[in-house]
């Protein structure tokens, strides 16, 4: 990256850095430290065609995977719907956890029940044959 990239990079992680400290820890990693990764982001970020407030929703979700799309809201909608759909793509991602977590868990218990009734088979047969 050239000298006026980093002139932009720094002073932004240096104010995403005081940022967080105040108010939005949990948010982890910094929007500066995620654009990186993201050279489509990052480029528009740089010649300004969009917001810091559309980066900084863009870089909560994005990856190189899905950066394509999140331009192209950035693009042509409001930083309010870059917002939502940051949002509704959590919300989704909440969901699909909690789901794959339900179904360790009922494979788990379904494991547990088969090795138990397993347990009592053998016991059974163990029990049933002549010393």
């Amino acid at each position: 990256m050239g000298r006026a990239w980093d002139e932009i990079l720094c002073p932004l992680a240096e104010l995403e850095m005081r940022h967080q400290s105040r108010c939005c820890s949990r948010e982890g990693p910094g929007g500066a430290h995620a654009l990186v990764d993201l050279p489509q982001i990052s480029d528009a970020f740089r010649r300004g065609t969009v917001s810091f407030s559309r980066v900084r929703a863009m870089t909560r979700v994005a990856t190189p995977e899905n950066e394509e799309y999140l331009m192209m809201i950035a693009r042509h909608g409001t930083a309010s719907h870059v917002e939502h759909l940051v949002r509704q793509f959590r919300k989704v991602k909440r969901i699909e956890a909690l789901e794959q977590e339900n179904q360790r868990h009922a494979l788990c218990y379904s494991m547990t029940i088969q090795t138990a009734n397993q347990q009592r088979v053998s016991d059974r047969r163990a029990a049933a044959k002549p010393c």
